[in-house]
């Protein structure tokens, strides 16, 4: 019987499968993705990649652009709030929904 470095690693990802996706309770699996888009709601805008670009004013933008992305969605989104959590409960469904259609 050898030591094997790979062996625990395997049973960590077993016993995650089991305890996430064995019994599937729908229930468990919409509140845990809407916790998790809650957790994450307040945190800036999404990045495209890239980097460089700058206008001299402001580093780091693209000549133009002006105020940031997020400068312009954070109000927005504030004020369609409900909107906001509205459409993300549906993409969350349709996520779920075809997870359930594959399985």
């Amino acid at each position: 019987m050898g030591i094997s470095v790979t062996d625990p690693n395997g049973q960590a990802v077993n016993r995650a499968k089991l305890m996430t996706f064995r019994p599937f309770d729908l229930g468990k699996r919409l509140v845990l993705s809407f916790v998790a888009w809650l957790a994450t709601l307040g945190q800036g805008g999404c990045h495209a990649g890239g980097g460089g670009g700058g206008d001299g004013n402001r580093p780091g933008t693209w000549p133009g652009q002006g105020a940031g992305t997020t400068d312009k969605i954070r109000p927005w989104s504030s004020t369609h709030l409900m909107n906001v959590i509205g459409v993300g409960l549906a993409v969350i469904a349709a996520i779920l929904a075809i997870g359930l259609l594959m399985t």
